[in-house]
């Protein structure tokens, strides 16, 4: 009786105990969620990262494996065909046309007679090219822009004084305001022509005024299949036009001043 009793103690003593240590060693509710979460969450982790890096692995094994000497000699064999850009055609087309080859000789003879008269570059302060591309202006139509003001006016007349060429004005003279025509008789200057009234009108060379604003032309020049090509200068103090466009080298000089005049 008393070693089966001391048995029943000893029994429910390391029963005690070992529930005590599995009280210890098992984790709460809340902590088995969080190793729930963890252990359901890594196969995807894993997963995702496996399908993002291996198509950069494969693609190293694969050209690892391609000898260089075969790249190169498939290349060599291939007949290769290189097409103009359009820029590059554009130009070769420009270099044929007989306009350009003019301007080139211009540009030669040009260049050749400041060789022979170095001092001559010297006096007149620009280089040949620049000086050659102001020489244009000489016969140049000055004209300015339509709802015509003052300052389009004075400066087509003024550049055409500076450069040698002919003002014109945008507008006949009685649609002109009455600062234009004040102006003009106060300082006793004969008004220039209206654009369409020049003889040469449908196909002088232009220097724009005071605009590059497409809208802003007169209308015959705006509407001239030639204009792109008959526009070979731009004297203005305002911003140059989206809508603006040349096919060759022009004069230029814009700059954010007050008015044109004050450029001129």
């Amino acid at each position: 009786k008393r070693l089966g009793s001391n048995r029943k103690k000893h029994q429910k003593v390391s029963s005690h105990k070992a529930s005590n240590e599995e009280e210890e060693t098992l984790p709460s509710k809340s902590s088995a969620r969080n190793i729930r979460k963890e252990v359901t969450n890594r196969p995807k982790k894993a997963e995702s990262s496996i399908m993002q890096q291996p198509s950069s692995r494969k693609i190293t094994r694969r050209w690892s494996n391609i000898d260089i000497n075969t790249i190169l000699s498939t290349t060599a064999r291939a007949k290769t065909v290189v097409h103009d850009t359009e820029v590059v055609a554009a130009i070769k087309d420009n270099e044929s046309r007989p306009a350009h080859q003019h301007d080139m000789a211009r540009l030669q003879r040009h260049a050749k007679g400041h060789e022979d008269h170095p001092d001559a570059e010297a006096q007149g302060g620009l280089s040949s090219y620049e000086d050659d591309l102001r020489n244009r202006l000489k016969e140049a139509v000055f004209v300015g822009h339509i709802n015509t003001d003052l300052d389009s006016v004075a400066g087509a007349i003024g550049a055409s004084v500076l450069f040698g060429g002919t003002a014109a004005l945008a507008e006949p003279y009685d649609k002109l305001n009455g600062e234009i025509t004040f102006a003009l008789d106060n300082c006793g200057i004969e008004p220039p022509k209206y654009f369409d009234a020049l003889d040469h009108s449908e196909e002088c060379d232009v220097c724009l005024v005071d605009h590059t604003e497409e809208k802003q032309m007169v209308p015959s020049l705006r509407n001239s299949y030639s204009r792109t090509n008959r526009i070979v200068g731009v004297i203005d103090h305002h911003a140059l036009a989206k809508s603006f466009s040349s096919t060759r080298p022009i004069y230029m000089d814009l700059r954010p001043w007050g008015s044109m005049c004050t450029i001129v």
